[in-house]
């Protein structure tokens, strides 16, 4: 499942995710079964001084998988990702980083692999 929270400035969201997530623990109450949680935070942490090809190579590798551009060409063109693989990170728009990111989870962890051949 894959939600959207919108609402307006300083209403809560990233203090919502954090705590579904569980990366702080200054709240009253709990939280059950987040262990299949994850979230993009507003700044993503990328190497600045490395490409956005680097970081597909790099992240796929830690998933356990092995990236082939000719595979994601076609959903990187779509993405308008493809043209700045060669750039370096620090190079990018913030959206452009959110969205590298995004693509990095969604195509190579293997908890979303599973969900998706699932569907």
């Amino acid at each position: 499942m894959l939600v959207n929270s919108i609402t307006k400035k300083y209403a809560g969201k990233s203090t919502l995710m954090k705590i579904i997530t569980q990366t702080i623990q200054t709240y009253d109450g709990s939280v059950a079964d987040n262990h299949q949680v994850g979230y993009l935070i507003e700044e993503p942490k990328l190497f600045s001084n490395k490409t956005g090809l680097f970081h597909l190579t790099y992240f796929s590798g830690i998933y356990g998988n092995t990236f082939k551009l000719n595979e994601y060409e076609g959903l990187l063109r779509n993405l308008q990702l493809f043209d700045v693989l060669n750039k370096k990170v620090k190079e990018y728009s913030l959206g452009m980083r959110q969205k590298s990111v995004h693509k990095q989870q969604v195509y190579f962890n293997p908890l979303w692999l599973q969900k998706k051949r699932r569907l």
